[in-house]
């Protein structure tokens, strides 16, 4: 749903499916984004600290993918290196969040995109990620820390503060019977940002930007 979702978000944009340059997936763990990315673009870094997740992603052999270990604090990438940066269930992970956004806008080049999605901190969220998603062990338990979810104004502002404009965001919700059945989480989209949602945002070409109104 999401990787449909950021396809037509692009292709608002103007970027057609199979155009879509250089991608990191930062935080890419064993790379099922990253494979699926790799028939859109030239070529996909998957980031991620955890060795034993990138060994089994290279063994994999996929196509047009570099796995690079690395900490979303601190890419070793180099500034304006890449077309889209990829933040998918991450933020929520790491206390220095606003430190990956910003590392996630500074390796994209002036005129390219950062896609992030992650969770609300509201009672909602809590309710559905923690004590439903790991209640169920749909998730291991101690996967999420509330504390750690991120509003939606804050990762905008945050955003804003490194050059990057919205340009899209949108909520997500559980399917409740379609998650039971299938015994994982299966999300889809919602009016309502209070759970999990997803946005994208554009860099500016200046640091000089102007807050556009989201569309979804």
């Amino acid at each position: 749903m999401r990787l449909a979702r950021l396809r037509a978000w692009l292709h608002s944009e103007g970027i057609d499916q199979g155009d879509w340059g250089a991608v990191a997936d930062i935080g890419s763990g064993g790379g099922i984004l990253a494979t699926r990315m790799a028939t859109h673009a030239r070529h996909v870094v998957a980031l991620d600290r955890s060795v034993k997740s990138l060994d089994a992603l290279h063994a994999m052999q996929a196509t047009h993918v570099t796995c690079v270990a690395g900490d979303a604090t601190a890419l070793p990438l180099d500034d304006a290196s890449i077309d889209i940066t990829i933040l998918s269930d991450v933020i929520e992970h790491v206390e220095a969040w606003p430190r990956v956004l910003a590392e996630a806008a500074r390796v994209v080049r002036p005129g390219g995109y950062v896609h992030v999605s992650t969770i609300d901190r509201s009672k909602r969220a809590t309710l559905l990620a923690v004590h439903l998603a790991e209640g169920l062990g749909y998730v291991p338990r101690g996967t999420h820390d509330p504390a750690l979810f991120v509003r939606p104004d804050e990762l905008v502002s945050c955003g804003r503060e490194h050059g990057l404009s919205l340009l899209h965001l949108v909520g997500e919700r559980p399917r409740i019977f379609a998650t039971l059945w299938r015994r994982r989480l299966v999300l889809s989209t919602a009016k309502r940002v209070s759970t999990s949602y997803c946005a994208l945002f554009k860099k500016a070409f200046s640091r000089e930007t102007t807050q556009e109104q989201p569309r979804s």
